[in-house]
């Protein structure tokens, strides 16, 4: 398989990987799973941050991987998990139900939480996010960046009640309009979910650099990012991505 539109590959930048793998906090020896690999960016980030108990999974054999971790040539919609995992990071694929061929939608459709999570107006990178907290430990650690729509989509709300019955998001990085993978304009995030654990609080780590977010990114460098804290996402309320104070004057305006 290689059609990159049809699998949703958006290659992350080494930058951003590496940016997400020192989000972790995990230590080196806990399990650590990578769903949909690709060509390995988060393999060699996680290998070089000195985590040694990584499980990668990818579905495109055509890629060439790192030789730092094995890979297993599969589709993580339907694939396993052979124990459950301290951490899960990576690059969810994007592809909407019209786009997804016949095989894919079938084994979709054979999801156990088919109907319940997901249906055809769901986005193929939602089965990824829920199936990477099925595979989590309890106070296990989900860090996936991915589009922002599913943040606040109405055909989203169950996934998102659903998660907020599984944990809480401890961090938020929003990227807003700059471009962080090439070709692509999307309002990106990247967030940690803790499973079992809900914070009171999220820290926000708010994208104020340029157009094109640069090859040298760090979380801790003021000129690139400004952190505030906003509330806990809620059950069946709309997760908007600012401050007590903003919240407060947006819903007094409305």
């Amino acid at each position: 398989m290689s059609d990159k539109k049809a699998l949703g590959q958006y290659f992350t930048p080494a930058s951003v990987a590496k940016l997400m793998v020192g989000m972790l906090k995990a230590r080196p020896a806990d399990s650590i799973l990578e769903p949909s690999c690709g060509a390995g960016v988060f393999l060699t980030e996680l290998h070089n941050a000195g985590y040694k108990n990584v499980h990668a999974v990818e579905i495109d054999d055509s890629l060439e991987f790192p030789t730092c971790f094995p890979v297993e040539v599969s589709s993580f919609v339907s694939w396993q998990a052979p124990k459950k995992f301290a951490a899960v990071i990576g690059n969810p694929p994007y592809i909407r139900w019209k786009n997804l061929d016949f095989t894919q939608q079938d084994e979709v459709k054979r999801h156990h939480l088919w109907g319940t999570l997901f249906n055809s107006l769901s986005d193929y990178l939602t089965i990824f996010i829920a199936n990477a907290v099925l595979a989590l430990e309890s106070g296990g650690e989900l860090i996936f960046i991915t589009p922002s729509f599913w943040l606040g989509t109405q055909h989203s709300a169950k996934l998102r009640n659903w998660l907020l019955g599984h944990g809480g998001f401890s961090d938020l990085v929003e990227f807003g309009e700059s471009q962080v993978f090439e070709g692509v304009a999307s309002h990106i995030v990247i967030f940690r979910f803790i499973k079992g654990t809900w914070p009171d609080q999220i820290n926000l780590h708010r994208y104020i650099g340029g157009r094109k977010v640069p090859e040298n990114i760090t979380l801790g460098d003021a000129t690139q990012f400004r952190k505030e804290l906003i509330p806990p996402f809620r059950p069946s309320q709309h997760w908007t991505i600012a401050t007590a104070e903003k919240q407060s004057v947006a819903n007094s305006l409305e």
